[in-house]
């Protein structure tokens, strides 16, 4: 998959503004915010309450265009006490935006709370292998269910270093289909790299 540069936007007016300057991906929690914006043009990213209502708003803004962009159920916090909960949102997201993400671990929670990088790593691939277990016991595919997954990860200013977790992530994630009996050479990882909060700054009025 391309490199894309992704924005959160919380307002019509600078969602405006990034879409005059080109940017590529959208992250937002609102669909209204989405009047007027060409579906495909941007690639759209939901955080937030993903509820069925938020589902709706996309399904009829994107009026049957392919719309690629992503709505996680993160599992850094665990699989949910209903495991149902889980597939259920894959399958009924996937359904309705086939180029969506749907599931993946924010690995970058962790780093933020002063976890090792390498660790991160170790223990978003443990959550994952419990989704995919947890899909391919609802007759999921392998390689479909891991084509649905994002990985989400703090970088910082240490480019050197970043660059080596995010190469280590393909190679944990090829080694871990690999090992589930998948194609692993052959099965991308979405990987969404943000910016540490250790690094963010407060500005004084």
């Amino acid at each position: 998959h391309p490199w894309v540069i992704c924005q959160k936007y919380a307002s019509k007016a600078n969602l405006n503004k990034g879409l005059e300057h080109g940017v590529e991906c959208i992250r937002i929690s609102d669909t209204n915010l989405l009047d007027g914006v060409v579906p495909g043009m941007v690639g759209v990213h939901l955080h937030g309450n993903l509820s069925e209502n938020l589902l709706q708003g996309v399904v009829y803004w994107a009026d049957g265009a392919a719309v690629s962009g992503s709505a996680i159920l993160d599992l850094s916090e665990g699989m949910p006490v209903n495991v149902g909960d889980f597939t259920e949102h894959v399958k009924v997201w996937s359904s309705a935006l086939p180029k969506f993400y749907t599931w993946g671990v924010d690995a970058a929670s962790w780093q933020d709370r002063g976890m090792l990088a390498k660790d991160a790593l170790k223990c978003a691939m443990k959550y994952a292998k419990r989704g995919l277990d947890a899909l391919v016991s609802e007759g999921y595919i392998l390689e479909k269910a891991a084509s649905k997954c994002a990985i989400k990860v703090a970088v910082t200013t240490d480019i050197i270093a970043s660059a080596s977790m995010v190469r280590g992530l393909r190679v944990a994630w090829a080694t871990l289909i690999d090992q589930m009996g998948g194609d692993g050479d052959n099965t991308p990882l979405r990987i969404d790299a943000i910016t540490s909060s250790v690094l963010y700054t407060e500005e004084n009025p």
